[in-house]
Protein backbone atom coordinates (compact mmCIF):
# COMPACT_ATOMS: atom_id res chain seq x y z
CA UNK A 1 0.00 0.00 0.00
CA UNK A 2 1.32 3.44 -0.94
CA UNK A 3 2.38 5.47 2.07
CA UNK A 4 5.28 7.29 3.68
CA UNK A 5 8.31 6.22 5.67
CA UNK A 6 9.03 8.21 8.81
CA UNK A 7 12.51 7.02 9.69
CA UNK A 8 12.17 3.24 10.18
CA UNK A 9 8.34 3.32 10.35
CA UNK A 10 5.97 3.01 7.41
CA UNK A 11 2.62 4.76 7.69
CA UNK A 12 0.61 1.78 6.41
CA UNK A 13 2.75 -1.27 7.13
CA UNK A 14 3.51 -0.28 10.74
CA UNK A 15 0.63 1.99 11.73
CA UNK A 16 -2.24 0.94 9.47
CA UNK A 17 -2.71 4.50 8.20
CA UNK A 18 -4.00 5.11 4.67
CA UNK A 19 -2.58 8.25 3.05
CA UNK A 20 -5.50 10.50 2.14
CA UNK A 21 -4.01 13.90 1.31
CA UNK A 22 -0.62 15.60 0.87
CA UNK A 23 0.13 19.33 0.74
CA UNK A 24 3.73 20.50 0.30
CA UNK A 25 4.25 24.24 0.58
CA UNK A 26 7.07 25.82 -1.45
CA UNK A 27 9.92 27.18 0.69
CA UNK A 28 9.93 30.94 1.12
CA UNK A 29 13.02 32.65 -0.37
CA UNK A 30 14.87 34.76 2.16
CA UNK A 31 14.76 38.45 1.29
CA UNK A 32 16.40 41.43 2.90
CA UNK A 33 13.90 44.28 2.68
CA UNK A 34 14.25 47.86 3.91
CA UNK A 35 11.35 50.29 4.14
CA UNK A 36 12.38 53.86 3.41
CA UNK A 37 10.11 56.62 4.80
CA UNK A 38 8.59 58.68 1.99
CA UNK A 39 9.47 56.10 -0.67
CA UNK A 40 6.92 53.99 -2.47
CA UNK A 41 7.44 50.29 -2.05
CA UNK A 42 10.56 48.86 -0.43
CA UNK A 43 14.27 48.52 -1.19
CA UNK A 44 15.26 44.92 -1.86
CA UNK A 45 18.85 44.40 -0.67
CA UNK A 46 18.79 40.68 -1.42
CA UNK A 47 20.91 40.79 -4.63
CA UNK A 48 23.53 43.01 -2.94
CA UNK A 49 23.80 40.66 0.04
CA UNK A 50 23.30 37.25 -1.60
CA UNK A 51 24.58 37.86 -5.11
CA UNK A 52 23.08 35.26 -7.44
CA UNK A 53 22.42 32.80 -4.62
CA UNK A 54 18.99 32.11 -3.18
CA UNK A 55 18.49 30.99 0.41
CA UNK A 56 15.22 29.47 1.54
CA UNK A 57 13.36 28.97 4.80
CA UNK A 58 11.81 25.68 5.81
CA UNK A 59 8.79 24.21 4.09
CA UNK A 60 5.72 22.62 5.65
CA UNK A 61 4.45 19.21 4.56
CA UNK A 62 0.88 18.56 5.73
CA UNK A 63 -0.28 14.94 5.66
CA UNK A 64 -3.74 13.50 6.27
CA UNK A 65 -4.25 9.79 7.00
CA UNK A 66 -7.24 7.53 7.53
CA UNK A 67 -7.09 4.70 10.05
CA UNK A 68 -7.61 1.34 8.30
CA UNK A 69 -9.85 -1.18 10.05
CA UNK A 70 -11.36 -1.19 13.52
CA UNK A 71 -9.10 0.05 16.31
CA UNK A 72 -9.04 2.11 19.46
CA UNK A 73 -8.44 5.58 18.11
CA UNK A 74 -6.76 6.95 21.21
CA UNK A 75 -4.45 3.94 21.40
CA UNK A 76 -3.54 4.43 17.75
CA UNK A 77 -2.87 8.13 18.36
CA UNK A 78 -0.63 7.19 21.28
CA UNK A 79 1.18 4.54 19.21
CA UNK A 80 1.96 6.94 16.38
CA UNK A 81 2.90 9.78 18.73
CA UNK A 82 5.27 7.59 20.75
CA UNK A 83 6.99 6.49 17.55
CA UNK A 84 7.52 9.73 15.65
CA UNK A 85 6.10 12.83 17.39
CA UNK A 86 8.71 15.48 18.20
CA UNK A 87 11.50 13.74 16.29
CA UNK A 88 13.57 14.87 13.34
CA UNK A 89 13.45 12.05 10.81
CA UNK A 90 14.01 11.23 7.18
CA UNK A 91 10.66 11.20 5.39
CA UNK A 92 10.38 9.20 2.17
CA UNK A 93 7.27 9.06 0.00
CA UNK A 94 6.63 5.70 -1.67
CA UNK A 95 5.79 7.67 -4.81
CA UNK A 96 9.20 9.40 -4.76
CA UNK A 97 11.61 6.78 -3.36
CA UNK A 98 14.82 8.31 -4.70
CA UNK A 99 14.59 11.34 -2.39
CA UNK A 100 14.01 12.02 1.29
CA UNK A 101 12.90 15.05 3.26
CA UNK A 102 14.61 15.84 6.54
CA UNK A 103 12.09 17.29 8.96
CA UNK A 104 10.62 17.71 12.44
CA UNK A 105 7.50 15.58 12.92
CA UNK A 106 4.35 16.75 14.69
CA UNK A 107 1.33 14.50 15.21
CA UNK A 108 -1.51 17.03 15.20
CA UNK A 109 -4.12 15.71 17.61
CA UNK A 110 -6.25 18.86 17.34
CA UNK A 111 -6.37 18.58 13.57
CA UNK A 112 -7.31 14.90 13.73
CA UNK A 113 -10.86 13.57 13.91
CA UNK A 114 -11.68 10.57 16.08
CA UNK A 115 -15.16 10.12 14.62
CA UNK A 116 -13.79 9.91 11.08
CA UNK A 117 -10.67 8.02 12.14
CA UNK A 118 -8.32 10.58 10.60
CA UNK A 119 -4.80 11.63 11.55
CA UNK A 120 -2.99 14.82 10.60
CA UNK A 121 0.80 14.82 10.65
CA UNK A 122 2.96 17.85 9.91
CA UNK A 123 6.58 17.82 8.79
CA UNK A 124 8.62 21.03 9.20
CA UNK A 125 11.23 20.19 6.59
CA UNK A 126 14.40 21.56 5.05
CA UNK A 127 13.69 23.43 1.82
CA UNK A 128 15.39 20.79 -0.32
CA UNK A 129 14.64 17.12 -0.69
CA UNK A 130 17.85 15.08 -0.73
CA UNK A 131 18.91 12.20 -2.96
CA UNK A 132 18.88 8.92 -1.04
CA UNK A 133 22.02 7.82 -2.87
CA UNK A 134 25.08 10.03 -3.00
CA UNK A 135 26.59 10.85 -6.38
CA UNK A 136 30.06 9.37 -6.84
CA UNK A 137 32.42 10.19 -9.71
CA UNK A 138 35.70 8.25 -9.91
CA UNK A 139 38.71 9.21 -12.04
CA UNK A 140 41.58 6.72 -12.36
CA UNK A 141 44.82 8.55 -13.12
CA UNK A 142 44.44 11.77 -15.08
CA UNK A 143 41.23 12.83 -16.76
CA UNK A 144 38.20 15.08 -16.56
CA UNK A 145 35.55 14.69 -13.88
CA UNK A 146 32.08 15.68 -15.05
CA UNK A 147 30.09 16.62 -11.96
CA UNK A 148 26.37 16.93 -12.66
CA UNK A 149 24.35 18.56 -9.92
CA UNK A 150 20.74 19.47 -9.13
CA UNK A 151 19.21 22.64 -7.75
CA UNK A 152 20.95 22.68 -4.36
CA UNK A 153 24.50 24.01 -4.24
CA UNK A 154 26.88 21.52 -2.69
CA UNK A 155 30.60 21.10 -2.04
CA UNK A 156 31.88 17.60 -2.86
CA UNK A 157 34.17 15.50 -0.71
CA UNK A 158 37.33 14.59 -2.63
CA UNK A 159 39.31 11.47 -1.80
CA UNK A 160 42.56 10.72 -3.61
CA UNK A 161 45.13 7.97 -3.25
CA UNK A 162 48.08 10.09 -4.44
CA UNK A 163 49.10 13.71 -4.83
CA UNK A 164 46.64 15.27 -7.25
CA UNK A 165 46.31 18.55 -9.11
CA UNK A 166 42.80 19.83 -9.75
CA UNK A 167 41.79 22.58 -12.15
CA UNK A 168 38.28 24.08 -12.14
CA UNK A 169 37.39 27.47 -13.52
CA UNK A 170 40.34 29.79 -12.91
CA UNK A 171 41.60 27.74 -9.95
CA UNK A 172 44.41 25.21 -9.93
CA UNK A 173 45.26 23.51 -6.65
CA UNK A 174 47.30 20.50 -5.58
CA UNK A 175 46.16 18.22 -2.76
CA UNK A 176 47.92 15.37 -0.97
CA UNK A 177 46.62 11.84 -0.73
CA UNK A 178 43.66 11.76 1.65
CA UNK A 179 40.20 13.27 2.05
CA UNK A 180 39.57 16.93 1.28
CA UNK A 181 36.78 19.50 1.05
CA UNK A 182 37.66 22.55 -1.04
CA UNK A 183 35.39 25.44 -0.08
CA UNK A 184 35.81 27.19 -3.44
CA UNK A 185 34.72 24.11 -5.40
CA UNK A 186 30.98 24.64 -5.09
CA UNK A 187 28.75 22.75 -7.46
CA UNK A 188 25.79 24.73 -8.73
CA UNK A 189 22.90 23.54 -10.83
CA UNK A 190 24.16 22.00 -14.05
CA UNK A 191 27.56 20.56 -14.88
CA UNK A 192 30.94 21.44 -13.40
CA UNK A 193 34.09 19.99 -14.95
CA UNK A 194 37.29 19.39 -13.01
CA UNK A 195 40.56 18.48 -14.70
CA UNK A 196 42.40 15.86 -12.66
CA UNK A 197 46.14 15.28 -12.96
CA UNK A 198 47.27 12.32 -10.87
CA UNK A 199 48.74 8.84 -10.86
CA UNK A 200 46.22 7.70 -8.26
CA UNK A 201 42.48 7.38 -8.01
CA UNK A 202 40.37 10.46 -7.29
CA UNK A 203 36.80 10.14 -6.04
CA UNK A 204 34.25 12.97 -5.84
CA UNK A 205 31.27 12.33 -3.57
CA UNK A 206 28.27 14.59 -2.95
CA UNK A 207 24.55 14.44 -2.22
CA UNK A 208 22.24 16.25 -4.60
CA UNK A 209 19.15 18.19 -3.56
CA UNK A 210 16.08 19.39 -5.41
CA UNK A 211 13.26 21.82 -4.60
Amino acid sequence: MIGINFGSYHSYDDFGLLLADVAVTPPVPQRFIVEVPGRNGVVDLTPAIMGNKIAYGERIISLAFNVVGACNYQQKLTEVSNAIHGQTLEVIFDADPEYYWNGYITVDAQGSDEDLGTFNITVSADPYKYAVLETEVIISGSGTATLDNGRMEVTPTIETTDETTLTYGDVTTTIDAGTHILSDLELREGTTTVTVTSTGTTTFTYRQGEL
